[in-house]
């Protein structure tokens, strides 16, 4: 069956149309995604202001897709962190890790209370695009869950979101640690509850982004696709140019901001 043009009731910055794939996930029909966010590993960065309801107490959820094209030092591609330089008041930090050298980038979280790891910690390959996400029922043995593409890791793994700060939320570095990522994020969103791994394989929509609106994510950043978004000129989005503004299409209203030269990509999933 050939594509369709459809409307959708949460619209695409710079005019974009959203296109019919002919399946649906997560809050509607899957649609165009055209643009993602591209990261040096020097200094690029997301910042998104500190606001409180961006401070999670309890359950969580946080999903991307991720391109890596080497892990930044040799260590680490952050995803999504609010991490300030004391790091044991981390609210949250989700990452890939190859601290072992192998340049394999497993997953990674961090709560603030202890670094936690998946039971079966599938490597991300590089130069591929692969939907990373992480759903914690807060403080209960074995309450988080890994998936990567839609599929659970077999895990065993413990999670407890209770610490807070006030400092920013940042995509492509880790916190106050001066740490880089080199390589491709899309459709970060944040939820402040546990999904479930229904509604995990929905999002990730058999590899094609999908609308989450109905999902109410705490959080969405589309990363050129969102209504709003802009480059540094204040123009529409377009392959190469200076990420400006990425605006929250989730419930919050926390728009990010391009630190340091962040490009938009037209490599997306699909």
């Amino acid at each position: 069956m050939g594509s369709s043009t459809i409307s959708l009731g949460l619209g695409l910055g710079g005019g974009k149309s959203a296109t019919s794939s002919g399946s649906s996930g997560g809050g509607g029909a899957a649609y165009a995604n055209l643009l993602s966010a591209s990261f040096d590993g020097t200094d690029d960065l997301l910042t998104i202001a500190h606001a409180a309801s961006l401070t999670i107490a309890g359950d969580m959820t946080i999903c991307a897709w991720v391109k890596r094209t080497q892990l930044a030092n040799g260590e680490y591609l952050p995803i999504l962190t609010k991490r300030p330089s004391s790091h044991t008041s981390t609210n949250y930090s989700f990452y890939l890790d190859a601290l072992d050298g192998s340049g394999q980038g497993g997953l990674r979280f961090y709560d603030g209370n202890s670094v936690i790891s998946p039971a079966s910690p599938t490597a991300i390959p590089a130069n591929t695009w692969t939907h990373c996400a992480i759903s914690i029922d807060s403080g209960v043995t074995n309450g988080t869950k890994w998936y990567i593409n839609g599929v659970a890791e077999t895990n065993t793994s413990t999670a407890t979101i209770n610490k807070s700060n006030t400092d920013p939320v940042l995509i492509g570095k880790l916190g106050a640690a001066g740490i880089y990522g080199e390589g491709l994020i899309d459709e970060v969103a944040l939820f402040d509850s546990a999904l479930s791994a229904s509604e995990i394989s929905s999002i990730y929509n058999s590899g094609t982004p999908a609308d989450l609106s109905a999902l109410s994510p705490l959080g969405w950043w589309r990363m050129g696709d969102g209504t709003g978004d802009n480059d540094s000129g204040g123009g529409a989005p377009a392959n190469a140019d200076t990420i400006g503004t990425v605006v929250d299409q989730g419930s919050g209203g926390n728009n990010a901001t391009g630190t340091n030269g962040p490009t938009y990509s037209d490599s997306v999933p699909s």
